[in-house]
């Protein structure tokens, strides 16, 4: 590298390391500055503080009553779909061992969900899973259903 290119990259990096350092002095001030000092700064340039914070406050209240958070949302989401598995789990409770494999052979029929039942029996079939087995499988074919986001017209008027 020639010593002219080094002086460069060096008067880069020193100015990137004195805009950086300025960014973090700003980020500073703002956070840690007197509240005075803020307010007389506002009226200065003809803004009230105090209609400032209320009107900020007013939108921030609309706009979080306007949309929900991402959090509440998901959190209802998580609970319809755990309610929703725990009613499935019920449903296959009080199946019997010809219903629970009869609904096996539909979802295996059913394009979207032919894999994951092959896969859940990939070493040994459906014939030789206990009842309780093939209600966890079906289970968890339901809870896939549920992440899919389909709608469970995978059912028949049986279940």
């Amino acid at each position: 590298m020639s010593k002219k290119n080094r002086n460069k990259s060096t008067t880069t990096t020193i100015d990137d390391k004195l805009d950086a350092l300025e960014d973090a002095l700003a980020r500073d001030f703002a956070e840690n500055a007197p509240r005075e000092l803020i307010e007389n700064q506002l009226r200065s340039v003809g803004i009230d503080p105090i209609s400032l914070a209320s009107r900020s406050r007013e939108l921030v209240q609309d706009k979080q009553a306007r949309s929900p958070s991402w959090k509440s949302r998901a959190r209802e989401q998580l609970s319809a779909a755990r309610s929703k598995v725990r009613s499935s789990a019920q449903r296959y409770a009080e199946m019997s061992r010809a219903q629970l494999l009869a609904r096996l052979d539909a979802l295996r029929n059913h394009a979207s969900l032919s894999a994951p039942v092959t896969a859940a029996f990939r070493k040994r079939g459906p014939a030789e899973a206990s009842d309780d087995e093939l209600r966890a499988i079906l289970g968890d074919i339901e809870a896939l259903i549920m992440i899919a986001g389909e709608p469970d017209n995978h059912s028949d008027d049986n279940h």
